[in-house]
């Protein structure tokens, strides 16, 4: 845990925020979240105005806070924001769910909360049918044990790890007091009799002790989760889901792919640096066409293609290349990378930034299985001399870095599109990676780069 040096600021009906301005410039916590519990609004803007002008960071359910603090669900939102939800029917958690990755279409940094106040078995159950693998890490769910949570990240408080509560009382409050919720999850656990399994919530100690990401506890603090969408990064990274017939409805997707296009032609790697894993929910043809024309149309093969402008053009040995087109495939993933390197990047992190995909990959097959069988020819990896991932890059030290590699898990699925594409004389056979190794999934190969990302960039 980073810290527990957060305040949470209570707005009331009647509130005085004159005095309790006051406290909060008194406290050297620098973080404030902010609540209105019956305050007006005027209130609730003069509390948000002033604490930023006592130099807090601000989290609030305002488009003037630093980070938007959401309980509910609103279409006028900006990045940062935590969204926190409390579920009290488990047919609540898809809707959650599916508001908050359209609001990933449009924002990368944001995360969501899901408080359980039901049956925690429901809750769980509800909770692996809705929330996959693309969005994993971006959702922690609050108040239920351990034992249930497999796979999730799991955090036991509500608010942002508080360590005072200011009101205009003229003595700031110990949260501690505030420990409603911890009895509400224990009534799930009441009949258990692996209580040594327990982190925190039936602890003998009490409530008052109650403290996550301690020992081999699995909870997280909330504050670390959210200082994962605060704070400022080298690259934007994550997994974008993204379906090329509603193109324009994923306006981060469009983005992202509009800069790349730019930055492999005009060789300039100036704005925003990227490092994204694709989830393509239906197949796509790349092409690469001599003319620029729009990113994504109607291919005559019956999918969508889309179109990044030809390189090579005018370089005549490189002409046949523009008629090497690739298949984007839904039973498998892409990536795509930016990152314009400045002095934070150490040579040591450049070169593994160049190595990431594969290597990530190699390891994940090796692990499962594939030692001998697995090997990289130039900007191919093999299976047993089949290939199911290419790459295309370019790597200039202390410049910077462009990548794009398509990554085929099963193949079958996809035979008729791939049977449609340009066949050279030299073309290896295609396989899916999942064919091979039925353990090596997409999923699995999607999250292990994610997680690899994360781990170098911030």
């Amino acid at each position: 845990m980073k810290t527990s040096k957060v305040s949470s600021v209570c707005i009331g009906s009647g509130t005085d925020t004159r005095k309790l301005l006051s406290n909060a410039a008194t406290s050297s916590n620098l973080v404030c979240i902010v609540t209105n519990d019956g305050g007006t609004e005027e209130q609730f803007k003069e509390v948000v105005s002033g604490l930023k002008e006592l130099g807090k960071t601000v989290m609030a359910d305002s488009l003037e806070a630093h980070i938007m603090y959401c309980t509910r669900m609103r279409e006028e939102i900006k990045e940062p924001c935590l969204f926190r939800f409390a579920v009290t029917r488990a047919e609540d958690v898809p809707v959650f769910v599916s508001f908050f990755k359209g609001k990933l279409r449009e924002f990368n940094r944001l995360f969501m909360l899901l408080r359980c106040e039901m049956n925690a078995n429901v809750f769980m159950d509800a909770c692996r049918e809705s929330v996959d693998f693309t969005i994993i890490d971006k959702v922690a769910l609050v108040g239920v044990p351990v034992c249930l949570s497999e796979g999730f990240r799991i955090t036991a408080k509500d608010v942002l790890d508080v360590s005072e509560v200011i009101t205009d009382r003229p003595t700031i409050l110990d949260p501690t007091i505030f420990i409603s919720q911890y009895r509400k999850s224990a009534r799930f656990c009441t009949e258990c009799s692996n209580r040594y399994r327990c982190f925190g919530l039936l602890k003998g100690a009490g409530y008052s002790y109650f403290r996550p990401s301690e020992g081999s506890s699995r909870y997280e603090s909330i504050y670390d989760l959210v200082s994962e969408i605060a704070c400022e990064r080298k690259a934007e990274h994550g997994i974008l889901s993204f379906r090329p017939r509603q193109a324009r409805e994923y306006p981060i997707g469009m983005k992202v792919l509009r800069a790349m296009q730019d930055c492999r032609l005009k060789r300039n790697f100036d704005g925003e640096n990227f490092f994204y894993v694709w989830d393509f929910e239906e197949s796509c043809y790349f092409n690469r066409p001599m003319e620029e024309r729009e990113i994504f149309t109607e291919d005559p093969r019956g999918l969508m293609g889309m179109n990044w402008q030809f390189i090579g053009k005018g370089i005549k040995e490189l002409e046949w290349k523009q008629k090497c087109d690739l298949l984007l495939p839904n039973h498998g993933f892409n990536t795509t990378v930016k990152i314009k390197f400045d002095s934070t990047w150490t040579p040591d992190q450049q070169k593994a930034l160049d190595d990431l995909t594969f290597s990530t990959i190699i390891r994940v097959v090796k692990e499962h299985g594939g030692e001998g069988h697995i090997e990289q020819i130039g900007n191919d990896l093999l299976y047993d001399g089949r290939k199911f991932a290419g790459k295309e890059w370019m790597f200039i030290q202390n410049v910077g870095y462009i990548e794009n590699t398509v990554v085929t898990c099963e193949y079958e699925p996809e035979r008729e599109w791939f049977e449609k594409l340009y066949h050279h004389p030299a073309e290896k056979k295609i396989t899916g990676i999942t064919d091979e190794l039925p353990s090596v999934t997409k999923a699995l190969l999607m999250r292990e780069i994610a997680n690899a990302v994360a781990s170098l960039v911030e």
